[in-house]
């Protein structure tokens, strides 16, 4: 296996759910909200507390397959592994809302990810046979039924490896768009004339994600942090740093903040051209707030200017939308 070649690496569970998806009106398997999640967690803990000396909880697996141009690797953790005396078996834990009595045979995107545990840990300990079981337990009532079946490596074997051809077809896609992407990204040149500081700051966070640091920035309104942040994010994607890029904005409550997000508001609205930079601090800090700290009187006067100033040009500006 060349280890220098691309590495592409999917989850055991995202794999199964690739490749063998299917639909069901019982939307009743488990939980997708937040609440269903935790609960299932706290199930699962439960049932591993209660095994044996033999059990052990958790256990992160791995395996790589070279393919043509890139190696896949498969990931995942084990809900439990059992060693017994006559077989090892792997334990699959699902917390479900469905009436267990009902259900006749383990669903089989839940038994394929078992079933994929099971070959890679066969694999790694060359056991000949290996054991499955399927854990199911109601969220509601917590009880517990149980499908055990027993394989051997072969055919394991045979059933993982026409799974993984089905994705290395989808895989190779990606590798292939990802060359596209990344010769595409390194020709991006930045959208519009450096502001102030702002080519410091793409710098800056450039290099913070190479180094995989984190970085605090605090600039004012105007000096373009969005896409100082954007753009070295996506040239680090296009040089493999990274896959994924996460944004999130949200309006700061400190008082500087409110008050650039008061100009810029103004500024979009036509309201404030021909303003000073005093004026407009002014106007910030005090048209939009009912202060009941001293001023001075030339400073009330001043403000009284503004206010005046303003509601003409809301006026003005009300008539422009009618």
């Amino acid at each position: 296996m060349n280890l220098e070649q691309p590495c592409i690496r999917i989850s055991v569970r995202n794999l199964v759910e690739f490749i063998l998806r299917h639909g069901d009106i019982d939307n009743r398997t488990g939980g997708a909200d937040k609440e269903a999640m935790q609960q299932g967690g706290r199930i699962h803990r439960k049932i591993q507390r209660q095994q044996g000396a033999e059990y052990r909880a958790e256990v992160p697996l791995k395996y790589q397959i070279a393919c043509d141009g890139f190696i896949l690797s498969v990931e995942g953790r084990a809900d439990g592994i059992i060693e017994l005396p006559k077989r090892v078996v792997i334990d699959e834990i699902k917390g479900v809302f469905k009436d267990l009595k009902r259900l006749k045979e383990p669903q089989l995107l839940h038994l394929a990810q078992a079933k994929c545990y099971a070959y890679i840990y066969a694999e790694q300990k060359n056991l000949e046979e290996i054991g499955v079981q399927m854990t199911y337990c109601n969220l509601d009532t917590e009880e517990i039924r149980r499908f055990q079946e027993v394989y051997t490596r072969a055919e394991l074997k045979k059933w993982f490896e026409e799974l993984v051809s089905e994705y290395e077809k989808w895989a190779r896609y990606q590798m292939e768009w990802r060359a596209k992407r990344n010769a595409s990204i390194k020709t991006v040149e930045f959208p519009f004339e450096y502001r102030d500081g702002q080519k410091k700051l793409v710098a800056s966070v450039y290099r913070t994600i190479l180094r995989k640091k984190k970085l605090f920035i605090q600039a004012p309104t105007g000096v373009g942090k969005t896409m100082a942040a954007v753009f070295p994010a996506v040239k680090a994607v296009g040089e493999e740093l990274g896959e994924k890029i996460g944004l999130a904005l949200r309006e700061q409550q400190e008082v500087g903040s409110v008050q650039d997000i008061v100009i810029a508001r103004m500024i979009a609205m036509e309201l404030v051209e021909g303003l000073t930079e005093e004026e407009r601090r002014i106007l910030a800090i005090e048209y939009f707030s009912d202060t009941t700290g001293e001023v001075s009187n030339a400073f009330k006067c001043r403000r009284s200017r503004l206010r005046r100033k303003i509601e003409e040009s809301l006026g003005i500006f009300r008539k422009k939308r009618r």
